[in-house]
C-alpha cells in the first residue's frame, strides 16, 4: 500500500492507494495527527 500525506494551507491530506488500485483520500484540518499522536502518547 502506498500512502502520502501533504499539507495544503490548513488542511492535511492522506491518500492511500492499495494493490487493487483504490484510492482514497482523507483530509482533516492540519495539527489533528499531532493532537493525536500526543493523545495516545500520554497515556
Amino acid at each position: 500500500m502506498r500512502m502520502v500525506l501533504r499539507a495544503v494551507g490548513k488542511v492535511e491530506q492522506l491518500t492511500t492507494l492499495d494493490r487493487n488500485g483504490d484510492l482514497e483520500q482523507f483530509l482533516w484540518p492540519k495539527g489533528t495527527l499531532e493532537t493525536l499522536a500526543d493523545a495516545i502518547g500520554a497515556r
